[in-house]
Parts: C-alpha cells; sequence; structure tokens
C-alpha cells in the first residue's frame, strides 16, 4: 500500500489509523491548548502521545476524566507539555540514557536497556515520524509532580506558610477535604509574615473567626492567572471567585501583578499545582466582608 503522506503531528494524531490509539489523547492537548504548537511546520518535536489504552485504564480512568472538563484544563495543559519535547527529533535509537526537557520544564529520561523506554515507561508504537517531528506513543501516562501532591501537600511544602499550615490542620474540614477530596479548590495562602502582621493588628482568632477565615481563603474552584492568559486571553483581565464562606473574592491583573480584593493583597508565588486544584501564595491575609 501506498504510505500515508506526512502531516503535521497534529494532524497524525488527529486522524492516527489504529482505532482508539491517539483521539483521547488529541482531545488533551487541544484541551490543554497545544494543537496549534504541534501544527507548527517551522519548528520541530519529539511527542510522547498518550495511547488510548492508557487513558481508559482502570488505573487513570478517575484522573484523566476531569481533565477533559474545561475547569481542569491549566492542569491539562501541564500534563500534556510534559509529553512534549522541542527540538531535533529524537528516535528510539538514539535512546542512550540522557535526560532532555519537555515544555514547562519537566526532566524525561530516555533509556535503552533491556527496552527503549521514556521515564520507565514503554511504547506502544514509536519512530513516526511527520513533518515537524517523530510520535511515539507511551503505553502510560508521564505523571509530574502535582499528579502525586494535594493542595495541603503543595502548601506544606512552601517555605513561609507554616502559619496557614497549623490552621488547616487544625480545622476538623480542610485538614482532611484539602488531602482526600477530588476538589477542585484554589487556596489563597498568606506568608507567615503576612499572619503576623494581621494578628498584631487584630489579635489572635478564636475558632469561629478561623473557621470563617479558612473559608473565605479557599474558593470551591480552579483559578490560575498563566491558564487564563494562555486559554482565554480575550478575557477581562478582573474576574471574580466565590469563596467557600459565600462571599467573593476580587482579583485583577491589569497591572501585570495578581491583586486581590482593590489592593489588600497580592499573589507573590502563584499558580503552584496540585492534584486537586491550586495554590495561590499572597502577601497579606484577606478577610471577608463581615468578618466577625
Amino acid at each position: 500500500p501506498t504510505p500515508a503522506p506526512l502531516v503535521s503531528i497534529a494532524d497524525f494524531i488527529t486522524n492516527a489509523e489504529e482505532p482508539d490509539a491517539l483521539p483521547a489523547s488529541y482531545l488533551l492537548l487541544d484541551a490543554g491548548g497545544l494543537i496549534s504548537d504541534l501544527q507548527d511546520l517551522s519548528r520541530n518535536f519529539t511527542v510522547f502521545a498518550i495511547h488510548g489504552s492508557a487513558i481508559i485504564s482502570a488505573e487513570t480512568t478517575a484522573f484523566t476524566q476531569k481533565l477533559f472538563r474545561e475547569e481542569w484544563h491549566g492542569h491539562t495543559r501541564s500534563l500534556l507539555q510534559a509529553h512534549i519535547v522541542e527540538g531535533d527529533p529524537i528516535f528510539l535509537d538514539e535512546f542512550n540514557g540522557q535526560t532532555v526537557t519537555a515544555l514547562g520544564g519537566t526532566q524525561l529520561t530516555l533509556t535503552s536497556d533491556p527496552e527503549p523506554m521514556v521515564n520507565n515507561v514503554t511504547f506502544q508504537f514509536a519512530d513516526t515520524q511527520q513533518l515537524n517531528g517523530v510520535v511515539h506513543a507511551v503505553q502510560s501516562i508521564l505523571y509530574v509532580g502535582w499528579c502525586f501532591q494535594m493542595v495541603l501537600d503543595v502548601v506544606r511544602n512552601q517555605p513561609n506558610t507554616t502559619t496557614i499550615v497549623s490552621l488547616l490542620e487544625d480545622s476538623s474540614t480542610w485538614a482532611t477535604s484539602l488531602i482526600d477530596q477530588q476538589g477542585p479548590y484554589t487556596l489563597f495562602a498568606p506568608t507567615d509574615e503576612a499572619f503576623e502582621i494581621f494578628y498584631n493588628e487584630n489579635g489572635e482568632l478564636d475558632q469561629l473567626r478561623q473557621a470563617q477565615l479558612l473559608n473565605y481563603l479557599i474558593s470551591p474552584s480552579n483559578f490560575a492567572v498563566k491558564y487564563h492568559y494562555l486559554i482565554r486571553p480575550k478575557e477581562p483581565d478582573f474576574v471574580t471567585l466565590q469563596t467557600h464562606e459565600g462571599s467573593e473574592l476580587q482579583i485583577d491583573f491589569r497591572t501585570g501583578e495578581t491583586i486581590l480584593n482593590n489592593d489588600e493583597a497580592r499573589v507573590i508565588s502563584g499558580d503552584l499545582l496540585a492534584r486537586n486544584g491550586y495554590v495561590q501564595i499572597i502577601d497579606r491575609v484577606v478577610v471577608p466582608p463581615e468578618f466577625i
């Protein structure tokens, strides 16, 4: 039979002939806003496309299903970037234990013994060359660090957030929810210095005010500044989030900074991914309008 004409990697993944091989991978790439990159014939890529069997396996179904939903597309983009390496195409016979950097900064190790693998994941098929690179179909998702960390794990690992961690761990609600539940949650986590200033001005919090504050610092949604700009560039630079407490949290990033509630606080380390949401580190404690 006549070989199929070479096309862009995006078009190949869309129209892969093997039944159920790559269509779901295309949908994930599309959800992550990466299709236009893989259509660009002026660039070259090595793509570790997720084979359909990996996406629908019992171990991954619950995780991958939410990646197709719009509110999780920032996570989808991050995960799928870890499957794409830009530069000269890398074929299996070039795997020699080297480490390469995927889009987004994830490190991938390419080995050949006992068989070709990427991060110890084998291939369903490989070395499919197209106009702008090569496609290898992996038999498992190439997980990145945040896939194994919930929101509470992420904030625990920050260097200057012991106060908010202590408050969360003392909460019968959030100590469990932020570590066990699927979310989504966005936690606006003040630094220890922010809490020191807040306590000096307001005194220590009783249990009622602690609960009220925590419920305001947590939104039952996924919010990421980077995702807002990349995936929704035409939307306004001003958004309002509903908090778990029921009030609204205003976010303004028209100046290039992420400002909360008319300069009440600013995000100083943002878009920290977790399996069940995001953590945004802020420089002041923000409180709900009716703070007791």
